[in-house]
């Protein structure tokens, strides 16, 4: 311990590192106070003024009437393997910080932070599960932008984003503390509202409304934003997460070729619904989950010379 001999301190505890001190202290006067052993890791200021790494081990000694007499251990430098230790610690902490955010980012938009396709699904399964033992309903809602766009081919792509990132805050505010918001990809955004009926949704579709009512403001132009909303719901329409996204789907381009807001799947409808409507769906769910595969086939004209 030569490299403390030139502090010419008074005590050994004066050159504890302060933030240190409070604690051995305490420990040390609890195993005096008690005559028990202790061990300790503490940090002490060299004649430099460096702070290393020291490991404590003794026992307090105390006379036969229970008086204080003195400290029986030894004290060992364990700077090294202290800053080791700590390396590895961070090293830890800064791999578990990069699993979250990677999780994070698997499961949410990178644009809007809002939770993707992957997760929105699992809640809906989640909501699926609980209602059948409940015997609740839900209600899913898809959203699409209307001539979203024209929007990006006029205004640019930035503008564009800028657009998703406001209409995810608004629908965000429509919502009750159990629902659900998700942005699917493009302009699509879809809702989970459990303990939602046929009439309660309408009152969510209205909020919805009304939440675009105020114009959207781009590079200092004000734009009034209209969506079409098409509303599956549970057990009435579906009873898997699928049928239910599927029928939600089509309920909204329903909505969308009507001009109407919004529109709640109807069995009635499929046979009259243009086929192009569930091709449609069902062509976004497979670009969504990459079920597309796409081969190129080359052709070769042959013909004879003359």
């Amino acid at each position: 311990m030569s490299d403390f001999i030139g502090n010419r301190v008074r005590s050994w505890g004066s050159i504890i590192h302060p933030e240190d001190r409070p604690h051995v202290i305490r420990a040390i006067d609890e195993a005096l106070e008690e005559g028990s052993p202790y061990s300790l890791q503490y940090r002490l200021i060299d004649v430099d003024g460096d702070a290393r790494w020291v490991a404590e081990h003794g026992r307090a000694v105390l006379g036969e009437r229970g008086e204080r007499l003195w400290l029986d251990g030894v004290i060992l430098e364990v700077t090294e393997r202290k800053l080791v230790e700590q390396a590895r610690d961070l090293a830890e902490e800064q791999l578990k910080q990069q699993a979250e955010l990677n999780r994070y980012q698997a499961l949410h938009d990178s644009l809007t932070g809002l939770p993707n396709r992957t997760l929105f699904h699992d809640r809906v399964q989640q909501a699926l599960v609980a209602a059948r033992r409940a015997g609740a309903e839900f209600a899913l809602l898809m959203m699409d932008l209307d001539r979203f766009k024209e929007i990006n081919d006029t205004l640019g792509h930035a503008s564009g984003d800028r657009l998703l990132l406001e209409v995810g805050r608004r629908l965000q505010g429509t919502l009750r503390a159990m629902d659900s918001i998700a942005r699917l990809g493009g302009e699509e955004f879809a809702l989970l509202l459990p303990g939602s009926s046929a009439l309660s949704v309408l009152e969510a579709v209205e909020r919805i409304r009304r939440a675009f009512e105020r114009p959207f403001v781009l590079d200092g132009l004000p734009l009034q934003v209209e969506a079409s909303v098409g509303i599956a719901l549970y057990p009435a329409h579906g009873a898997d997460v699928n049928a239910l996204i599927q029928r939600a789907d089509m309920a909204m381009y329903v909505a969308k070729n009507a001009n109407s807001g919004h529109a709640i799947y109807d069995s009635r409808e499929d046979s009259q619904a243009s086929p192009s409507l569930t091709l449609v769906g069902e062509l976004r769910r497979a670009i969504d989950e990459r079920e597309l595969i796409l081969y190129y086939q080359p052709k070769w004209r042959c013909e004879a010379e003359p």
